[in-house]
């Protein structure tokens, strides 16, 4: 296996730690020399020369935007802004940076639907099968360490029926 490149971006709060901690294991567990880092540590001479999986996780578009380019892979999470958005300016921001890195995406990872599945899916993007074993291990993993935390509506209903692209970002992901 060559180097692999991968940008992990999307707002804040919306899966994205979860699914680096998850390639992370996934390429230890399998024995893929693997390294991360953010914007500020990114080197694309080191990524480049890395033979293994060079993961950046980025949440804000100045960060990685204009370098997508230099990237094999770019998933990019998302999440219902009603739960842990508490102002609508807040979650107009959030909208608006995933609809940016959505542009750029291999594959969208859904937090309200992050399971062994949706990990499974991201390695079959990046053309690395997973043995039986590894995946029942992530798969207890995913089960005990992360829950959906989607409990508590945040946002005011009569915000979001007052605010177009709040709405509309709801109905495009099939949050309505």
């Amino acid at each position: 296996m060559g180097g692999m490149k991968v940008l992990i971006a999307g707002p804040y709060n919306s899966g994205g730690t979860r699914l680096l901690q998850c390639i992370r294991m996934v390429c230890k567990i399998c024995n893929i020399p693997v390294t991360h880092g953010s914007y500020v540590t990114f080197n694309s001479k080191k990524a480049n020369e890395f033979e293994g999986v060079y993961i950046i996780k980025c949440n804000e578009l100045h960060e990685m935007y204009f370098n997508v380019s230099l990237f094999d892979y770019v998933f990019v999470s998302v999440r219902d802004v009603r739960y842990f958005c508490n102002t609508d300016i807040e979650a107009i921001q959030n909208i608006a940076l995933f609809r940016c890195w959505k542009t750029q995406a291999t594959k969208l990872v859904r937090y309200e639907q992050f399971n062994i599945d949706q990990l499974i899916a991201i390695f079959i993007v990046m053309n690395v099968r997973l043995e039986k074993e590894v995946v029942e291990y992530m798969d207890n993993f995913i089960q005990s360490r992360y829950t959906n935390k989607n409990t508590t509506k945040l946002l005011d209903y009569k915000i979001i029926q007052k605010n177009e692209t709040i709405r509309s970002f709801l109905i495009e992901n099939g949050y309505e």
